[in-house]
């Protein structure tokens, strides 16, 4: 919930509105924000979701992916 918050997704939660710099745009963004370590098999993790990142094109990482040498992983996409 709060990356729904910083990313200003809708449907965040409006107690969390400031910590927001709203006239400033989203704290976080594809940019600025990998998704590093997730775990794909969890419920939680659904198509929708995965398919939402990768449209706004989000950096996702997998936790399988990353487990070897996850320094080199995330410096070999940046």
């Amino acid at each position: 919930m709060n990356m729904t918050h910083f990313a200003q997704i809708t449907g965040s939660l409006e107690s969390l509105e400031r910590f927001c710099q709203t006239n400033e745009g989203p704290v976080c963004d594809a940019s600025n924000m990998p998704f590093f370590g997730t775990i794909k098999s969890l419920s939680e993790n659904t198509r929708e979701h995965f398919a939402y990142l990768f449209d706004d094109h989000y950096m996702i990482r997998s936790l399988s992916s990353i487990a070897g040498d996850p320094e080199q992983r995330i410096n070999r996409v940046r």
